[in-house]
């Protein structure tokens, strides 16, 4: 027989109880598990056990008696999903002088018995004729039903024994209960502890809404006189009273800023009761600038189903000023946050301009460097709900939201330079770089557009000297950003001036980072690269010659 226990979600705590019976009704005999085993009505022929040593509820199945020998079988059809993970808590033992061996195979592991000489009086010692399967494993196989199997597999060398092996089997899809939650899968001893239930019942707490702990609750009777056995059915109820799970502590996130950046500081927020626009709850984001100033912002707009998740975020002005901030993060009540303080480094991103190359800079045994590698981050996905009453009852909606990034990188000569050929031209000439840099999103006003863009050049190793790009327009949509007009330049261009060393029929590779993109799940950013091809040098084009007077 087989039970379905299963609790729901509550605001802030939820009862469950589970009670292990099993009630099997034949023409001969009526066996009630969940009270002392010598209480039970055994078959005419079987004589009930003299001592017992526990009280216990789970499967019996009667050993085979010295005239048929027969084998008992039954099995449960369980669904399981692939790739979840399970717990799988079963026993098996032998009640009073039962000789015969035991088996229980499923698909989350398999446990067997042999039966000994030596009498076992009682299960939960196990004595030297019982076994236990205790463990978390994830589902491999095909989604669907699954046959959980309960047999005895042949007598010992004593045939004598007419009393009974109790099997006992429980199931809980740990990624359905937990995982999919938001709750930490607990250990199997816990599991053990809180939900194996070896009595006739036991009780448990949530303090939570993360409550909803199902399972199976797999259990069978089975006199082994019998070739063929009718399928039973077991009540079973759990309470999770005590239980101890709790909502996940919030946790510290460690952050990094630059200076004079617009920002967004956002969390995790989380229902424990179902939150609606007439009443909606609030996270509030307490910031300490490294200035020491403080600023108080709200995020007042949560609207959630019992259980849901969104995105808590608010916007925010980094101060020119380098250092630590800090943001303290809090929440109204019947919800909860996943980050309790933001710890956040601000630092200044100076020019460090190359200087004016001249004819006489050296550079021996220079060797084009490898682009860096960069760890970006180009798309966000976040969630929200919306509510609206239906009837005088609220309806939520998840709607998706999704940011993204990509950047262009475009080099090509200066217009000053008259011999280059496409993306070909000769060293000690200069050179335009333009990023445009695309940022859709489907909420505009929950992201901020890029902001801090510094390219990197070959001839210093991708390293010594940067230049920061200036933001030359911006829009919904895009930004596009340019070198700052050079100092060195006769004209005041935009442009940086490749070395006249730079080696001849080699790739010039400019390497760009694009950074301070963010949106309620934080920083976008990516490196994004193009070239150019020298060959010759400026002096391959220009000549000195006298000019008469």
């Amino acid at each position: 027989a087989d039970g379905r226990w299963e609790a729901a979600l509550n605001i802030n705590q939820a009862t469950v109880t589970v009670t292990d019976k099993v009630i099997w009704t034949d023409s001969a005999w009526k066996l009630d598990l969940g009270s002392t085993y010598r209480n039970h009505t055994f078959r005419s022929e079987a004589q009930a056990p003299t001592q017992t040593t526990s009280v216990y509820t789970g499967l019996v199945l009667m050993a085979p008696d010295s005239n048929n020998g027969l084998n008992s079988t039954v099995r449960q059809s369980i669904p399981l999903v692939n790739g979840h993970q399970y717990w799988m808590f079963g026993a098996i033992g032998e009640i009073g002088e039962s000789n015969g061996n035991m088996a229980l195979e499923t698909p989350l592991g398999n446990i067997y018995s042999t039966w000994t000489e030596a009498p076992n009086y009682g299960f939960c010692g196990f004595g030297q004729g019982g076994a236990e399967i205790n463990k978390i494993t994830t589902f491999g196989g095909s989604s669907g039903n699954h046959d959980f199997v309960a047999r005895t597999t042949g007598n010992g060398p004593n045939r004598s024994g007419v009393s009974g092996q109790l099997f006992h089997l429980q199931v809980v899809d740990l990624t359905e209960t937990f995982t999919n939650n938001g709750v930490d899968i607990p250990s199997v001893d816990w599991l053990k502890t809180n939900l194996g239930v070896y009595d006739g019942s036991k009780t448990f707490t949530f303090n939570s809404n993360q409550s909803n702990a199902n399972g199976y609750l797999v259990e069978y009777v089975v006199d082994d006189s019998q070739l063929e056995h009718s399928e039973k059915t077991a009540s079973a109820t759990d309470t999770l009273e005590g239980l101890g799970v709790q909502p996940p502590a919030p946790t510290p996130k460690e952050m990094e800023y630059r200076t004079d950046t617009d920002v967004i500081f956002s969390c995790d927020v989380t229902s424990l009761a179902p939150i609606n626009p007439e009443n909606p709850a609030s996270v509030t984001f307490k910031v300490t600038a490294p200035n020491g100033s403080v600023e108080t912002l709200v995020f007042d707009k949560v609207c959630l189903p019992i259980g849901g998740t969104e995105r808590a975020w608010v916007k925010y002005h980094i101060p020119d000023t380098e250092g630590s901030i800090k943001v303290e993060i809090s929440c109204t009540e019947n919800v909860y946050v996943d980050t309790s303080v933001i710890n956040g480094t601000v630092d200044r991103i100076e020019p460090n301009n190359p200087p004016d190359p001249q004819f006489a800079d050296p550079n021996p045994g220079y060797v084009v460097p490898r682009v860096p590698d960069f760890s970006g981050s180009t798309q966000h996905i976040w969630k929200t709900f919306t509510a609206v009453k239906n009837n005088g009852s609220w309806e939520y909606q998840e709607v998706e939201h999704k940011a993204g990034l990509n950047t262009v990188l475009n080099v090509q000569p200066d217009e000053r330079v008259k011999t280059a050929v496409g993306k070909e031209m000769k060293s000690g000439y200069g050179f335009n770089a333009t990023v445009t840099a695309k940022h859709g999103s489907t909420t505009s006003d929950a992201v901020v557009a890029p902001q801090t863009v510094v390219s990197y050049f070959p001839e210093f190793q991708y390293q010594t000297y940067w230049r920061i790009m200036e933001r030359l327009q911006t829009s919904e949509r895009q930004s596009i950003f340019q070198f700052a007009k050079n100092p060195y330049s006769q004209a005041e261009n935009r442009v940086h001036f490749t070395p006249l060393w730079y080696p001849d029929n080699t790739k010039y590779t400019l390497w760009t980072t694009v950074r301070d993109m963010w949106t309620p799940v934080g920083e976008l950013k990516q490196a994004c690269t193009d070239e150019l091809h020298i060959d010759g040098n400026v002096y391959d084009d220009w000549y000195i010659r006298e000019v008469p007077d």
